[in-house]
């Protein structure tokens, strides 16, 4: 079952309540989970299975278990490949953009560094989560 929140896969506390923030002050009332890398994302999922977010916004350089990685283990799980990701990352790189998009995310959006352009991508964000509400298929 899909509820109305966002999982957010990110290590750096300092974006983590940059994005928060953010989406708060864009009207986005509903409920943000913050893990701080694939393995907890993971495990959040498989102990909340009647509880599954709208999205996933994933970044890429996480210890323990980064963003390609998560990427591949969740899409094995039946119950999981489903949810729509954005993956939301520093890197610009080439093969990253091309990985994840082998792993079919929903999207690959590069943090900038001015507030504005942070503002403009992360309301972007806030519509896909809008429209991806009606359920996963």
């Amino acid at each position: 079952m899909q509820k109305n929140y966002i999982l957010y896969l990110e290590d750096d506390e300092i974006d983590a309540i940059k994005f928060s923030s953010t989406m708060k002050g864009l009207n986005f009332d509903q409920q943000i989970i913050i893990k701080e890398n694939g393995e907890e994302g993971l495990k959040w999922l498989s102990e909340n299975p009647d509880w599954l977010p709208n999205i996933i916004v994933l970044d890429l350089n996480m210890p323990k278990m980064g963003g390609v990685e998560f990427l591949e283990e969740i899409k094995k799980n039946e119950d999981f490949k489903k949810i729509p990701i954005i993956v939301f990352t520093t890197s610009n790189n080439k093969v990253d953009i091309q990985a994840t998009f082998e792993q079919q995310v929903a999207g690959y959006m590069v943090k900038p560094f001015e507030h504005s352009d942070y503002k403009e991508i992360i309301s972007l964000i806030k519509d896909y989560w809008e429209k991806s509400s009606l359920g996963h298929i």
